[in-house]
């Protein structure tokens, strides 16, 4: 496992340990098309886009209209009463991720994301040194949150907002 990867799974691991966001100001986050609610730090951008939530974790970090540190997070639909993700559900998804060979997987995992089951890949490829992929299940409610987290100017900044980015999905709840 590499370097960046093993930080990222002791950081989800020790998910108490990271920036508390009650600590600062945080604004809320809620979009009726995708059916989710979140709180964010009040320094962070956000916007509604046609079929998802993008979050810019970072606006004062741009280049060339490269994020230093985004995420998005998009609502599929799942199965109408599904309570467990099955082993269909981490093929297919795993797939997407991997883009037909176009991504290196780095990882793949059952995790849980807000309380919620997730199943999450990391991969790397050449324009991103690495990517974060979590589909988080709420159960019994025919919904899935796609969640995409990554950075696009330094390696170490994955790393540098992991925590931050965590502590927020931590607070993402649906609102159907």
């Amino acid at each position: 496992m590499s370097t960046p990867v093993r930080r990222f799974a002791a950081m989800l691991v020790t998910l108490g340990a990271a920036p508390v966001l009650h600590a600062q100001s945080t604004q809320v986050v809620e979009d009726r098309n995708v059916g989710m609610k979140m709180s964010i730090p009040k320094a962070w951008e956000w916007r509604s886009r046609d079929r998802d939530v993008m979050v810019d974790c970072d606006p004062t970090r741009e280049q060339s209209g490269r994020k230093a540190c985004y995420f998005y997070i998009e609502s599929r639909k799942a199965p109408a009463g599904q309570n467990a993700i099955t082993d269909a559900d981490r093929a297919k998804w795993k797939e997407w991720v991997h883009a037909g060979g176009i991504r290196k997987i780095i990882s793949a995992r059952d995790t849980k994301l807000a309380g919620l089951p997730a199943y999450e890949v990391v991969e790397g490829d050449r324009n991103m040194a690495t990517s974060r992929r979590a589909f988080v299940l709420v159960p019994g409610k025919g919904q899935v949150f796609d969640v995409t987290y990554g950075t696009m100017l330094e390696p170490r900044d994955y790393d540098r907002y992991s925590a931050a980015v965590a502590a927020a999905l931590e607070t993402l709840v649906s609102t159907k």
